[in-house]
């Protein structure tokens, strides 16, 4: 990816949409619209995935909190979201298997009952995904087959739920986003910051003034 040729594309060609912020968010939205037919620009302050997206959890998640939340709180509008963040975890488990993976993942456990509760949830957890998944199932592990996965774990440990979501690295995942989305036709382009906008004399929002950091040129 040529940054000249992009910053070229910047100074001369008009575009149909300018994407402020070059996060996993702008990075996404880049992609989206050229692949709709849209002549895109992408630019970004400091450097593509500098901030969120290159500190997030790394995973890829379809809301373990939200499921608890709908039957605690009887919100049950949360389970939308679940499926939501199921149906996206497995989107890029399967879109980008060299930057996302499996994860495995154990909630500790310090009575039968609370065992039994994380069991339950997780099993409905896993049902949502069922109909995409391909991860594994959750299981309830013993004290035994605890430690002998995690011998450091506390002795006052009754036992442990296993369970799988994905991981990805946020950061090149952000960084495939962006060069996806410069091969399909956007201009692209970090260390330029927004300096202004122009109005018409009816106060329609017609251009953005930038600047590149690294040269100190200006442009529209």
């Amino acid at each position: 990816m040529n940054r000249s040729e992009h910053l070229q594309r910047l100074r001369t060609e008009t575009f149909d949409i300018l994407i402020i912020g070059g996060g996993a968010s702008g990075a996404g939205c880049a992609l989206d619209s050229t692949m709709r037919g849209y002549n895109t620009a992408l630019i970004e302050k400091t450097d593509f995935a500098a901030g969120t997206s290159s500190r997030s959890t790394k995973l890829i998640h379809g809301g373990v909190r939200y499921l608890e939340q709908a039957f605690t709180k009887l919100d049950f509008a949360q389970l939308a979201q679940v499926r939501h963040g199921m149906r996206e975890r497995y989107n890029v488990l399967k879109n980008a298997p060299h930057l996302a993976r499996p994860q495995s993942l154990v909630t500790p456990v310090f009575s039968w009952f609370e065992g039994l509760y994380y069991t339950i949830g997780l099993k409905i957890y896993s049902w949502f995904a069922s109909s995409l998944d391909t991860l594994p199932p959750s299981e309830w592990l013993s004290k035994q087959q605890l430690k002998a996965r995690m011998p450091k774990l506390s002795q006052k440990l009754h036992s442990a739920v296993l369970y799988y979501d994905g991981q990805l690295d946020d950061a090149r995942y952000c960084l495939a986003l962006v060069h996806t989305a410069a091969e399909k036709g956007a201009a692209v382009a970090n260390h330029v910051e927004i300096t202004g906008f122009e109005h018409d004399s009816q106060g329609k929002l017609y251009a953005a003034l930038v600047h590149d950091t690294c040269t100190g040129e200006e442009w529209k």
